[in-house]
């Protein structure tokens, strides 16, 4: 902890070594003023209620809460389940989870995710197959919210695969 103000540790009279003197004086004046500057820089948090630092801890702890996980519809004949769900800074947390492929071609969109839940930029999401293998199997995920696979991906229908993903909603 960064600590504003050191005490003098003032002694009593007939002792010389702590005077009432400008340059003591002063100092307690410095500590007082950057402790007041402090509080201040405190009520300036990002907060509608600025009353507690309570009130500010609470609000950034709802704002870091994630809701409730949604379903993604798939396409394209593929099967299992892709959930999502976003917090109050606009993270988005994505799992695909046991997809059996359906249409395998480049550029097949599995599915949509909805306005709000689109990343900022193109997101590359790795799968694995139920065997543990990555081999080339490549998705992304663009800012139109299309999840699609990749030009060059192999996906192998007698497999499942799964992945998961973190991003910034735009």
């Amino acid at each position: 902890m960064a600590y504003r103000y050191n005490r003098i540790n003032w002694q009593n009279k007939p002792n010389v070594a702590t005077p009432i003197s400008a340059e003591n004086l002063n100092k307690m004046d410095k500590g007082i003023d950057d402790n007041d500057k402090a509080i201040g820089d405190l009520a300036q948090l990002n907060t509608s209620n600025k009353s507690s630092l309570v009130s500010a801890v609470n609000e950034l702890n709802n704002k870091l809460a994630w809701e409730e996980w949604k379903t993604a519809t798939l396409q394209n004949g593929w099967t299992g389940t892709i959930r999502y769900t976003k917090n109050g800074l606009n993270e988005v947390r994505l799992v695909l989870i046991s997809l059996n492929p359906g249409t395998v071609t480049g550029l097949t969109i599995i599915t949509t995710l909805p306005v709000g839940y689109r990343p900022e930029r193109n997101v590359l999401i790795q799968l694995a197959d139920s065997t543990g293998r990555t081999n080339g199997a490549i998705m992304y995920l663009n800012q139109n919210g299309n999840l699609y696979l990749a030009n060059d991906s192999s996906f192998t229908t007698a497999l499942y695969y799964s992945a998961q993903a973190q991003f910034y909603a735009s």
